[in-house]
């Protein structure tokens, strides 16, 4: 039930979510038999999706949900040509701490607020606008 929610959820799942709806233990016997894989703290993935950018894209946001996608991994979400970079790039309020890791770069904007006009939704996840995606690669 819970890897069917995890699927559900495309691919992926916050641990405060996962709680709302199963107890604690079938979460935790997930990861120990690696069904689930932590890709951020308190975000979870479909171990066989950990690889897929689309999935990696949205353990990000789910692990920091005042950001949008930015720089090249917004540019990929509106179909212009990047280049190869492992890392998923967010920006998020110049006033929030920041949390980056080997997976995840983390832009801080002064003034930024992850809503219209400054964030359109593609693919079903925030992204910054196309104008800002390209000055910012």
């Amino acid at each position: 039930m819970l890897l069917a929610t995890v699927i559900e959820r495309g691919g992926v799942i916050t641990r405060a979510e996962a709680l709302r709806r199963f107890p604690r233990h079938v979460i935790d016997d997930a990861v120990r038999t690696r069904q689930l894989v932590v890709a951020h703290p308190g975000v979870y993935c479909l171990s066989g999706l950990v690889e897929d950018p689309v999935v990696r894209r949205r353990a990000a946001l789910a692990y920091c949900p005042r950001g949008a996608l930015s720089h090249l991994d917004a540019l990929a979400l509106w179909a212009l040509p990047t280049t190869d970079d492992p890392r998923i790039h967010l920006t998020v309020p110049g006033e929030m701490r920041a949390f980056p890791s080997a997976s995840l770069r983390v832009h801080r904007r002064r003034g930024f607020c992850p809503e219209p006009p400054s964030v359109v939704e593609r693919d079903g996840m925030r992204v910054v606008r196309l104008e800002q995606a390209i000055v910012e690669s």
